[in-house]
């Protein structure tokens, strides 16, 4: 997972960098705005982070998490956006790089997240998975037999447990002066 956040931090550095070149070359009044290569890399290690994290949780999970999270995202950039407009300069080209940085992650890790929750899938479907679980399977059958429980029968673990919530409910009972016979 670090391995993942890092290669979306460094391609998001690069489109960083790129970026950054490109807002300086079209400054058109040729005042520097003061952003520095470091800044833009220090913006973007806690956005890439996350970005990666939730994109890795989107894309492992099985329900439709995209509902979800893609609103989130979006009323992120918006605000980024909102800000930008708000604010020139320096803090336009930080907050530019933080959406930038935040959208790589976030797909880097949707894409590591599906690539991982497929893999499961096909191991769960694979023959060594199912033969491993048949064998599991057929083991547990086995020892319920070997102390004479049929297939249809729930565990001794079970019916002692449900002996004794029926031995509470029955004292239970009694201490409140309820008939034993009424539920």
């Amino acid at each position: 997972m670090a391995i993942v956040a890092l290669v979306a931090y460094l391609g998001a550095a690069l489109v960083g960098l790129v970026f950054l070149l490109v807002s300086r070359k079209s400054n058109t009044s040729g005042a520097a705005d003061g952003t520095s290569f470091l800044e833009v890399l220090a913006v973007g290690i806690p956005f890439s982070f996350l970005g990666v994290i939730v994109g890795y949780l989107t894309g492992i999970s099985r329900d439709s998490a995209v509902g979800s999270v893609l609103p989130g995202v979006l009323t992120l950039l918006g605000a980024l956006t909102l800000y930008l407009g708000a604010n020139g300069g320096k803090k336009a080209i930080l907050a530019s790089a933080t959406m930038i940085y935040l959208s790589i992650a976030l797909v880097t890790g949707v894409g590591y997240g599906s690539r991982l929750r497929v893999k499961f899938d096909d191991f769960q479907s694979s023959p060594v998975q199912q033969l491993l679980q048949a064998n599991t399977e057929a083991s547990i059958k086995s020892y319920r037999q070997s102390i004479g429980l049929d297939e249809d029968t729930k565990s001794l673990a079970y019916l002692q447990h449900m002996a004794d919530i029926e031995a509470q409910l029955k004292k239970y009972r009694k201490s409140i002066g309820l008939d034993q016979a009424t539920p």
